[in-house]
């Protein structure tokens, strides 16, 4: 029965339906062993198959690996070998490098070897570059001086190679240098002489032209010499000329004097040579050219080792130019930086303007 204007009410939910369990025994869908397939079995077989393939071929893959890397290492070691490992090593602390005070192109550098190999020295200066390579068979000490050319007026550069340890190593210094020259000329003028005195003459514009083309500023002086014991005046000087034509006029206009004995007084002449007004930033070079020895001492008392020593503290470089049997006289003045040759090469050592170190 219904009421006029309301719904009737939904029946409640019907229980779910109990399950019908299967008996034992009662008939259904066959069971079927996937594994025990033919088809399974076979496509079983061709998987070990590949995976046997691969198991080989990552061993194969494996091994040319391992001898690649061992190549490759072989490879490494022999270009390092060759290379870093050819350096010698070095005690970093132990390198010294030093100017000479009077040849500014010769350094002298020390260093120790600690394990063999070679060191590798490059200079630069300005335009000119050198290298050099030592080869050291053993630990040991070097103390060296090395002379090379270089460009007045500019640094002179040095790079030392050498290994620490397992990896290449550089050592710099920096050297500067003069770009100017006071040449002062020692001349023998007894009568001898004249045929040098000629050659002065005749060489001394071009010795002025070559030290142009070095880019080497350059001022010339003259002293003109005899004998103290036998003439007065025995000396004729003449400062710095203001250019290569007065000093030609000079050298043209030198007093001839009488040489008495056979020895002269070259020793002499350089002390008033090193009272010269010497330039304090110029390279100094005297140039002494006599045909016979020296008297010792001087008028003032000094001797030949005396004015090696003072050549020195004035940061001259003394050449001598004689006959050689005066070679073991003139090498008690000469020192360690003094050079001595024969009196016939003194014109073309001024034609080739030997001023830098050689």
């Amino acid at each position: 029965m219904s009421t006029l204007g309301n719904p009737a009410p939904n029946p409640p939910p019907s229980p779910p339906a109990s399950p019908v369990a299967r008996q034992p025994g009662a008939p259904g869908p066959p069971k079927v062993d996937m594994m025990a397939s033919g088809e399974m079995q076979a496509w079983l077989s061709r998987l070990k198959v590949e995976d046997h393939k691969i198991g080989k071929r990552n061993k194969y893959l494996a091994g040319i690996l391992a001898a690649g890397v061992l190549l490759l290492v072989v490879i490494l070691w022999v270009v390092y070998d060759k290379t870093i490992g050819a350096y010698a090593v070095i005690d970093p602390e132990s390198i010294r490098v030093e100017q000479h005070p009077i040849e500014q192109g010769r350094l002298r550098i020390r260093f120790n070897v600690i394990s063999p190999g070679k060191v590798c020295c490059r200079r630069t200066s300005g335009d000119i570059a050198t290298e050099r390579i030592d080869y050291f068979d053993e630990a040991c000490e070097v103390d060296r001086n090395w002379s090379w050319g270089y460009q007045p007026g500019e640094n002179i550069d040095l790079v030392l190679r050498y290994r620490g340890g397992l990896f290449r190593k550089t050592f710099s210094a920096t050297a500067a240098t003069f770009d100017r020259a006071d040449i002062v000329i020692l001349m023998d003028t007894t009568e001898s002489m004249d045929p040098y005195i000629v050659e002065l003459k005749e060489k001394c514009a071009v010795f002025s032209e070559k030290l142009d083309k070095m880019a080497l500023e350059h001022r010339f002086a003259l002293i003109g010499f005899g004998d103290t014991s036998e003439a007065d005046p025995w000396l004729q000087e003449h400062g710095f000329a203001p250019d290569v034509g007065q000093f030609i006029t000079w050298t043209d206009q030198v007093e001839r004097f009488n040489g008495g004995d056979l020895p002269e007084s070259a020793l002499d002449a350089l002390e008033k040579a090193l009272e010269l007004p010497l330039e304090e930033k110029a390279l100094r070079r005297f140039y002494l050219v006599t045909d016979a020895a020296y008297h010792e001492p001087t008028g003032s008392g000094a001797t030949a080792e005396d004015l090696r020593k003072r050549l020195r503290e004035h940061r001259v470089l003394l050449r001598v130019f004689s006959h050689r049997k005066f070679k073991p006289d003139y090498e008690k003045l000469l020192g360690e930086t003094g050079r001595f040759q024969e009196i016939e090469n003194f014109g073309k050592v001024l034609s080739e303007g030997r001023v830098l170190e050689d």
